[in-house]
């Protein structure tokens, strides 16, 4: 696991973590000034993407900046944890209230496979809240090129 900033840059990351045998998944064509920030706010891919994933599947919680100046931690919520944040004051909570039906954790019912498309996945992950795994809010926000909230730090899995 690795904590990064925005601007970092994906080869920086890599040539980091390499000695470790790690390696940030996504395999960018312009790994040598793709920002993880950059990445993030488009999901990022690459020729290797079936074999490395995609950006979102390496993304662990991202610490943000809402539109009222607060600073929040989007990540991992279990049911319980997902009420609580409902009645929370503030943006943060209104986010977890008003994101309707599209913000809660839910079951789908069709038993198919959703579709997988590996190019132009931008805006928001809401395939997300359909796997068979905690809600990730993070995870949620990944694509959605900075319209959701910019982030100010990440943690991703190498």
């Amino acid at each position: 696991m690795a904590r990064v900033q925005p601007g970092l840059v994906q080869d920086e990351l890599n040539h980091r973590v390499r000695p470790l045998g790690l390696l940030f998944g996504p395999d960018t064509s312009t790994s040598n000034r793709a920002t993880i920030g950059g990445m993030l706010g488009n999901n990022s891919g690459g020729s290797h993407s079936i074999a490395y994933g995609l950006t979102v599947e390496h993304v662990i919680e991202l610490t943000a900046l809402l539109g009222d100046g607060s600073r929040v931690v989007f990540g991992e919520v279990t049911p319980e944890g997902f009420r609580a944040k409902m009645r929370a004051s503030g943006l943060e909570g209104q986010i977890y209230r008003e994101g309707g039906p599209a913000a809660r954790p839910v079951r789908r019912r069709d038993p198919r496979p959703l579709p997988q498309a590996l190019a132009a996945r931008l805006r928001y992950n809401l395939d997300e809240l359909v796997k068979d795994r905690p809600l990730n809010m993070a995870r949620v926000i990944v694509g959605s090129e900075g319209t959701w909230s910019p982030s100010s730090r990440q943690r991703c899995a190498s």
